[in-house]
């Protein structure tokens, strides 16, 4: 491993209603949190094959025990400071930077089939830019990899969250930084049905691409397998506020 660099995966407790909440309106509340569970294993295990060294930032700051028993005691868990996105961010990037990074990456786990060489790359390019970007075709990003010295803990404020828009207002405020940033290919995230859909479909192709998350949707009694809502119509159902 290289101490010069670090993963880090944010990620919610996976507990039933307080995940995936747009899932859980078609598919219940507790096969939302069996699916957010499977994200985050199938995202720490991509992150885990880049060969660098990694950290889970948590949120509640109260479910540190939870999370432990869950993936165990060979990841250092950072809890989330109770702020908004762009905060909880630069807090878990400013730690990887004070236990000694000289750049850090920074990914959902709401990307759980993002392919090993794509996350290793987005570290490689931190050796040449001050910054990089995994852009989701939504108009957010999937990843964040920012150096060192051109860190500063308000980089993110007041940016955009969850919107079309966030990905382009990140991408100005680093140029007003000063700094470029490279971007990756487009990969989609997975926030509502349509996406996980998508990703079903793909996963059929490449089942090791994720296995714990296609194991769990292979266990759904209807919904994605079979085409047909778990819940209330989907025609009719008013999906809640974005995730962060």
């Amino acid at each position: 491993m290289n101490p010069a660099e670090r993963v880090i995966v944010m990620l919610k407790t996976p507990r039933p209603g307080e995940v995936k909440t747009r899932l859980a309106a078609a598919l219940g509340p507790d096969q939302a949190a069996r699916l957010a569970q499977a994200f985050a294993e199938d995202a720490l295990a991509a992150a885990r094959q880049t060969g660098a060294p990694l950290a889970v930032s948590f949120t509640p700051a109260e479910a540190a025990t939870e999370i432990a028993t869950w993936l165990g005691p060979d990841i250092p868990l950072w809890p989330q400071v109770e702020d908004d996105l762009g905060r909880r961010m630069t807090h878990a990037l400013g730690l990887a930077f004070a236990a000694g990074a000289t750049h850090a990456l920074l990914m959902g786990s709401d990307v759980p089939d993002a392919p090993p060489a794509l996350i290793r790359e987005a570290l490689d390019l931190l050796s040449t830019h001050a910054a990089v970007l995994g852009p989701c075709e939504d108009g957010g990003f999937w990843c964040i990899g920012v150096s060192a010295h051109v860190f500063t803990p308000d980089m993110l404020d007041r940016l955009p969250w969850s919107s079309e828009t966030t990905l382009a207002a990140t991408v100005e405020r680093l140029a007003a930084l000063g700094v470029q940033p490279a971007l990756l290919p487009q990969w989609r995230d997975v926030d509502t049905l349509s996406d996980l859909l998508n990703l079903q479909s793909r996963l059929e192709k490449t089942p090791n691409a994720a296995p714990a998350t296609l194991a769990r949707l292979r266990e759904l009694p209807s919904g994605p397998l079979s085409g047909q809502p778990c819940g209330p119509s989907l025609a009719t159902t008013r999906e809640p506020a974005r995730d962060d």
